[in-house]
């Protein structure tokens, strides 16, 4: 089992987190040694707005992207002490977005999706999943 780019996970995770407290740490600067003028108030406030932002698309956001391990007949979604096994016959609909290098996966039984990094090394993984998801279309389509 390969465990599906762990850098391209903290990062995506992280990021918008990282660049609020950067913002709201030049707001902080800005108001202790700046001027108390229009121009660095306005600045201040969409500083302090836009960290805002980031924050809550990091609460929306962070919830959704896994750590995933990958292997032939199963994926493992690793959550600090627990890991929950899903074998792909599990997988409700599986998509690839091409531009970011990001899956998002919806499991039977479970509501929602989320989204993990992969690695140019589980694709042999992938190209057995979408033999096993083609031939279950397949035997769906006949069957109906």
């Amino acid at each position: 089992m390969v465990e599906a780019n762990p850098v391209k996970f903290y990062v995506a995770k992280y990021f918008s987190l990282v660049i609020a407290l950067l913002l709201w740490t030049v707001v902080g600067v800005l108001l202790l040694f700046g001027e108390i003028t229009l121009p660095y108030i306005i600045l201040d406030v969409v500083f302090f707005l836009f960290g805002l932002l980031l924050i809550y698309l990091f609460s929306v956001i962070s919830s959704k992207i896994k750590r995933v391990v990958v292997g032939e007949n199963k994926f493992v979604v690793l959550e600090g002490r627990s890991n929950l096994r899903f074998e792909w016959q599990e997988v409700r609909s599986f998509t690839i977005l091409p531009f970011l290098n990001l899956c998002k996966v919806k499991v039977k039984g479970k509501r929602g999706a989320f989204y993990f990094f992969f690695a140019s090394n589980v694709m042999s993984s992938f190209k057995s999943l979408a033999q096993t998801v083609s031939r279950k279309k397949a035997a769906e389509s006949t069957g109906n």
